[in-house]
């Protein structure tokens, strides 16, 4: 039985989801990642044990993310088990992609913290290369775990020699580009002390904690200090003479008490740690007394109002005044006209008999709707092409001007869809504005920022929310559709990754300031599949990773387009009903993210080898399906390979037999490097595996939706290799 996720902790889950558009929460290998984008001034990353989560004492994360939401940082939290040091690969190959993508330097500023016992303060130093310029708050660090660097440290258990021979193992190697370094220590414990010392002392800011031993950040959050001093300390402000003052009030704690007592009576002075118990005492004993002292009596309560008063509605409707003078625009029924200064409001079934309220200005009429407007846009090469809508819903999807005549193009598809599947669940419409702002065969120029397309989309955002102001409404910019690439197909997976992450990364900032919105939207895409003829552009592969190489940047891939239908004589373009649909698991993709549901499509992880037997691992959210058709998978090599004979479907796993045996570092497919010699309708690339998720479709009520596997490529690993 395969193990249930882990659940996130409360923390992270009970932020609002306005608040989480950047975030990701990631399980990689035994640890995990949680983020909290909230501004790009200041990053902190907090390390903490997946063990103390929900103690009210050591869950640093929690604690770290109730101060960054106060001031407003963005916040990372690092997680891993106690025992593993945050060694993983998985974890260490994670941080390094994300700081080759460029994600640390999207902050001004990045401090790291590590306060937990044990592993975290080492970490909080080791990673420090990740982020040039960073500055690093360690409480009871250790330096590094391997044994011939550091022969006096017994405390913990044997180590695996080859964790602590990968990348980030020797915090005392890890300053050299350091902003500052603080680091928290008790001289009186010898092993601190020594793994302090093999830090560069002119990197370093040594905050001696006498007494503490590893309590250090616990004892702070007692005394109420905390706060203050990791904000000066983010801030690279903190400077010892506040510390040492701050320091003072720990001599009313218990574990200040409890850590001198063994430092005494290590160092045989049996005589003074006796007096020094008295002594701490006495003094608990007459603090209390005057806390009592001072304590005033209870009083009474009092009600603070009288029993009678009764609530007030000074927004109460007031019959219409018509006077035979105003009429609206409508050519249907009218109930409960109101005559309002900025125009009018009252019910009708003027649309497809539907009664319903209306708004008209200015000779504008829009559906009565929640002052919160959504913006819905589309960008690129799938924006502009025709969809064949079921309906237009043209008094609530609108274009900048709010008129509801738009073309059926992507973001009004979007607009359709999202109605249609609130009507199912019986929530009231919005009014929503969709802008597609289409290139047909985009290039990586054309969609840079500051050219003239990605100008013209930011321009009509500001132009619909000055439009949305008259008639007493904000606008939201929900999502945002993106298909880039399509006239660069020969671009590799590498710099298509980069485009698009450099595009995603500025234009969902850009849309959130036009928009005068705080959090930025989700960004959705649906893998392209190539030409009719031809299958092997590597942006496609790209496509397919964008979720898992930027996963800050709130992208979710909704579908591969391979299973669809091409536009008749058309190489490269989805006929209409086609891209109605994948217009369709798009809105269902970003609904499963905005309500705290995941969404993403089975993606070929790893294939090992043995004998005539490929075993292909997905990532999937359930069982995987294979239906009838081309089963999608090919051997690529230049030398001969053999013929898959049969393919079969196993829980997250794919069976391959082969008519010989398995290639040796040969590349395994899936729906992708295909060729044909003349259009027939179709992609060259095809497949037919899925999960076992499916849907009847809201815009075309006769077909069911599948979450089909995107197209992918990895290579052919030895059965029981390095994983």
């Amino acid at each position: 039985m395969a193990p249930s996720p882990p659940s996130l902790p409360a923390w992270y889950a009970e932020l609002p989801e306005s608040d989480r558009s950047e975030d990701f929460h990631q399980r990689v290998g035994d640890a995990e990642l949680l983020l909290c984008e909230r501004d790009a001034t200041q990053l902190i990353i907090s390390f903490g044990l997946s063990e103390d989560t929900g103690h009210p004492e050591l869950d640093w994360p929690a604690w770290t993310d109730r101060l960054a939401r106060t001031k407003g940082w963005s916040h990372l939290a690092i997680l891993a088990p106690k025992g593993t040091w945050f060694r993983d690969a998985h974890l260490i190959q994670t941080l390094e992609q994300l700081r080759d993508l460029g994600f640390f330097k999207r902050f001004k500023n990045v401090a790291l913290f590590g306060a937990a016992h044990p592993g975290a303060g080492f970490a909080a130093l080791a990673f420090a290369p990740l982020c040039p310029g960073a500055t690093v708050i360690a409480f009871d660090p250790q330096s590094t775990l391997r044994a011939a660097s550091v022969p006096f440290e017994d405390r913990f258990e044997p180590q695996v020699p080859a964790h602590w021979a990968r990348p980030f193992s020797d915090a005392s190697r890890a300053l050299t580009h350091t902003s500052r370094a603080y680091v928290a220590y008790d001289p009186f414990c010898s092993h601190a002390a020594q793994h302090v010392a093999r830090l560069p002392g002119k990197r370093i800011t040594p905050l001696h904690a006498y007494g503490l031993v590893d309590d250090i950040g616990v004892a702070l959050k007692r005394l109420g200090l905390l706060n203050d001093l990791l904000t000066e300390a983010v801030q690279g402000s903190l400077e010892p003479a506040a510390w040492y003052a701050a320091m003072r009030k720990r001599r009313d704690l218990y574990v200040y008490r409890r850590g001198m007592e063994g430092h005494l009576a290590t160092r045989g002075k049996d005589t003074l740690s006796a007096a020094f118990v008295t002594a701490f005492r006495k003094r608990t004993r007459a603090r209390k007394a005057a806390e009592q002292q001072a304590t005033p009596a209870p009083e009474a309560s009092k009600s603070s109002a009288p029993k009678d008063r009764q609530p007030s509605f000074p927004d109460a409707p007031t019959p219409p005044a018509l006077a035979g003078r105003r009429w609206p625009r409508t050519l249907g029924n009218v109930w409960g006209l109101r005559d309002e200064p900025t125009g009018f409001r009252y019910l009708s079934d003027q649309y497809e008999g539907r009664v319903m309220g209306f708004e008209e200005r200015r000779e504008v009429t829009l559906g009565e709707t929640h002052p919160l407007a959504l913006g819905m846009l589309a960008f690129g090469g799938r924006a502009g092409l025709p969809r064949h809508l079921p309906e237009d819903f043209r008094f609530h999807v609108v274009d900048e001007t709010l008129s509801g005549r738009d073309a059926q193009t992507q973001a009004k598809s979007h607009g359709v869809a999202t109605h249609r599947l609130a009507a199912q669940k019986r929530h009231a419409y919005r009014t929503i504005i969709g802008l597609s702002e289409a290139q047909s065969g985009i290039t990586e120029d054309e969609a840079l920022p500051d050219g003239p397309l990605y100008t013209s989309l930011i321009n009509r955002i500001a132009i619909a929310r000055e439009a949305l102001a008259g008639w007493n409404k904000s606008l939201f910019v929900d999502r945002i559709a993106l298909s880039l690439l399509s006239g660069a197909p020969d671009t590799n997976q590498k710099a298509a990754l980069n485009h698009y992450g450099d595009v995603v990364h500025a234009i969902r900032m850009d849309a959130a300031r036009a928009a005068g919105q705080a959090s930025p939207p989700h960004i959705v895409v649906s893998q392209s599949a190539g030409t009719a003829t031809d299958g092997a552009s590597e942006v496609i592969l790209a496509e397919g990773q964008l979720d898992i190489a930027h996963p800050a940047l709130g992208i979710v891939v909704a579908t591969p387009t391979y299973p669809y239908a091409l536009m008749a004589d058309m190489a490269a373009t989805l006929d209409p009903h086609a891209q109605m649909l994948v217009d369709e698991l798009e809105a269902l993709a970003i609904s499963a993210v905005q309500n705290n549901a995941r969404w993403y499509c089975p993606s070929l992880r790893e294939a090992q080898g043995a004998g005539r037997t490929i075993k292909a691992s997905f990532s999937t959210l359930s069982d995987l399906v294979l239906d009838d058709g081309p089963h999608g998978f090919a051997i690529t090599s230049e030398r001969p390979v053999p013929k898959i004979t049969n393919v079969s479907a196993r829980g997250h796993e794919v069976i391959l037999q082969l008519d010989g045996d398995v290639p040796a570092n040969a590349p395994l497919t899936y729906a992708w490097g295909e060729t044909q010699r003349q259009n027939t309708g179709k992609f060259a690339n095809r497949g037919s595996l899925r999960d076992q998720w499916s849907r009847p479709s809201v815009m075309s009520p006769d077909q069911t939706l599948h979450r089909y596997a995107l197209a992918g490529r990895v290579a052919i690993t030895p059965a029981g290799g390095p994983a």
